[in-house]
């Protein structure tokens, strides 16, 4: 059973994904930069990851494409670089 949202809703919430993402990695860049966590850790690039699947999402509803790219490899970046950190580690 699916929830039929309004294209107001769906706005709403996809913008509410955009902030989340952003201060996401707002936060992934303030822990990095004040050597709280490193570069290399699962926190940093998990934190990239899903900050930016929030702006990737976001940017896709607003068809706005080279955010949506940006985000989207930015995203896969970031996977790729925990399924390192996983199975290096």
């Amino acid at each position: 059973m699916f929830i039929r949202l309004s294209k107001t809703e769906e706005q709403k919430i996809d913008v509410s994904l955009g902030w989340v993402g952003a201060i996401i990695i707002l936060v992934a860049y303030f822990l990095l930069s004040f050597s709280i966590i490193p570069a290399h850790s699962f926190w940093y690039q998990g934190l990239n990851a899903i900050g930016s699947l929030g702006l990737t999402i976001e940017a896709f509803s607003k068809k706005d494409q080279p955010l949506t790219w940006l985000n989207g490899v930015w995203v896969l970046i970031a996977v790729i670089a925990i399924l390192q950190i996983i199975f290096i580690r």
